[in-house]
């Protein structure tokens, strides 16, 4: 909760409350952060699914009778919340626009859906074999790519360029799948 009582966000997450077919989700003036995955779901629901997207303050008491409830953010991404204070929310699983929501997040991310392409920005290679089709995952089915040093060393992210230098040295590149590396931001 905000100075002023009302629902602002999670630790590192927005929130997003659906209500009577809206989505909301409180306004910068609530002191949240304005967050880039709270941006792109604002963005997905209205072209996507035509949803009315409201910035309003948010009371404690909506959570108890909202219809779905989910948290977003750049390790969440979409995270469904089904229980508020030991109270189910809406059905008390996943709602279906939080599910459609976080799908269309998932593939947009994965530049599986052309409008959003200008997402992404990939630094990587795609992994082919000696017939060049490109190499999939077998556990998960995405994309295979090799991430090289230099990719790793050029990483914003100071905790995935330690964690990867202590893997990868100079000479040598690792596969990694399109999932894992988009979510460590190489």
């Amino acid at each position: 909760l905000n100075q002023n009582g009302h629902v602002a966000e999670g630790a590192t997450c927005n929130i997003f409350m659906v209500r009577n077919g809206k989505l909301i989700t409180p306004p910068p003036s609530d002191n949240i952060l304005e967050g880039l995955t709270r941006a792109s779901i604002m963005d997905l629901a209205r072209r996507e699914l035509h949803m009315e997207v409201l910035e309003r303050s948010i009371d404690r008491s909506e959570l108890y009778v909202c219809d779905e409830l989910f948290l977003t953010g750049t390790a969440v991404e979409v995270a469904p919340i089904t229980m508020v204070d030991h109270r189910q929310v809406g059905l008390g699983q996943v709602g279906f626009l939080t599910g459609k929501l976080r799908e269309l997040y998932f593939q947009a991310t994965r530049g599986r859906i052309a409008d959003y392409q200008a997402w992404l920005h990939p630094v990587y290679q795609p992994v082919m074999d000696v017939m060049g089709r490109e190499v999939k995952d077998e556990a998960d089915g995405y994309d295979l790519h090799l991430i090289t040093y230099s990719e790793v060393t050029q990483t914003k992210s100071r905790t995935v360029s330690n964690y990867w230098l202590n893997e990868v040295q100079p000479s040598n590149e690792i596969l990694m799948n399109s999932q894992d590396a988009t979510r460590l931001g190489i």
